[in-house]
């Protein structure tokens, strides 16, 4: 093993008999008080060998969110190849650039962790375990065969900010969508409601895409409009 390091870089080489591989991660500070901060990871496994090489690799993350180890946070899927978590006032994301995965599960601390340190062969649910709320951790699965000489890469890009306190509303962007979520135990008959523009100008309408359920939040994928675009809960 090589590594190398500085304040925000890291690098890890790993050689074997057959195929190397090369771990890189990016930290990447926020304005002082901001509480964001984006960390970016990078696989790359060449192989050495003279035959076709299979290989499954898995991409595991457990974050603290706000520092708290047994947070009360929710963890979705709204695309393919993108996470999103929230709790303790904190919201991750996380963007898979590169392969689409082949499964993906979430579930309590430690049920993926035990799973992947078995002594069996696993391969992730595609599910939420169990769907609610609690001390949340999530992964990524991927099956490659690599040819003599041949690369696979991947790059999972994790954004952290604080969540905004405004009338229950979380925002996130993930990939080329804004994911909006909110409670479910919301005043019965809330509207999501939108506007390009506020104060008096402002011209709010409903927004009339239905949204998914997931671990006691709504939650709905919009693309961007125009150069700004305002949301609110109206009762």
């Amino acid at each position: 093993m090589v590594l190398s390091y500085t304040s925000t870089n890291a690098s890890i080489l790993y050689l074997t008999p057959i195929f190397s591989v090369n771990l890189g991660y990016a930290l990447h500070g926020g304005a002082p008080g901001s509480l964001a901060s984006e960390v970016v990871e990078s696989v790359m496994i060449q192989s050495t060998n003279k035959t076709p090489l299979a290989l499954w690799l898995f991409a595991y993350s457990d974050f603290d969110l706000a520092g708290v180890a047994e947070g009360d946070a929710t963890v979705s899927f709204p695309s393919t190849n993108g996470v999103l978590q929230e709790g303790n006032g904190t919201i991750l994301t996380q963007l898979v650039r590169g392969p689409t995965p082949n499964y993906w599960e979430a579930s309590w601390y430690p049920i993926i962790l035990y799973g992947l340190e078995g002594n069996s062969p696993v391969t992730l649910s595609d599910e939420l375990i169990p769907p609610e709320p609690g001390d949340q951790t999530f992964a990524y699965q991927w099956y490659i065969t690599l040819g003599a000489g041949q690369t696979f890469a991947v790059y999972l890009t994790n954004s952290i900010r604080s969540e905004p306190n405004t009338n229950s509303l979380t925002i996130a962007v993930l990939e080329s969508n804004v994911v909006i979520s909110w409670p479910t135990n919301v005043v019965a008959g809330a509207q999501l409601q939108t506007t390009s523009v506020l104060g008096a100008a402002a011209n709010w309408t409903a927004v009339t895409n239905s949204p998914t359920t997931v671990n006691g939040l709504y939650q709905l994928s919009v693309a961007p409009a125009g150069h700004a675009q305002y949301y609110r809960l109206k009762e």
